[in-house]
């Protein structure tokens, strides 16, 4: 299921709607949806390909479609520290799955989203930061600013 289309950056962040954030500062750019991702580079990840099939052959789900194995392994993976970003053109909007907000974490959705308005994402785009115990809306501007991502961190 290699697609291509996926691109790895170490130190400036490709311009894309989505992406799996796999370490700090590596950035994997997903080229039609996230889980497809993961089955073309499952080591990245930490899983198998058969790893993959058996959650798929449990749902009862074909490799690779969007339904309750998609769920489980993306849960799965933010559960393990890995940030999904997915953005949705018709809303204007930008949803980030994370486990938690660390310092760390927020430093790099920080930077993001500065490298975000520099490619011309509008800052008044809303950003969604869903976590397993709390969901917050920010704009993309607020999520570019320290004070802004301190303030999230201590909610």
């Amino acid at each position: 299921m290699k697609n291509p289309g996926h691109s790895f950056r170490l130190v400036s962040i490709p311009k894309d709607e989505a992406y799996w954030i796999i370490t700090e500062g590596m950035f994997l750019t997903v080229s039609s949806n996230h889980v497809v991702t993961v089955i073309d580079f499952p080591e990245l990840f930490g899983m198998s390909l058969l790893e993959i099939q058996k959650i798929y052959n449990a749902e009862s789900e074909e490799l690779g479609t969007e339904g309750k194995a998609r769920e489980r392994i993306i849960l799965s993976l933010v559960m393990k520290g890995f940030i999904r970003i997915r953005y949705y053109r018709k809303r204007s909007s930008w949803t980030i799955n994370v486990h938690k907000l660390s310092k760390n974490k927020s430093n790099i959705i920080r930077d993001w989203a500065v490298q975000m308005l520099e490619y011309g994402y509008p800052g008044l785009d809303s950003v969604i930061i869903d976590m397993p115990d709390r969901r917050i809306e920010e704009t993309l501007s607020g999520v570019s600013s320290d004070n802004a991502m301190k303030n999230i961190r201590n909610e």
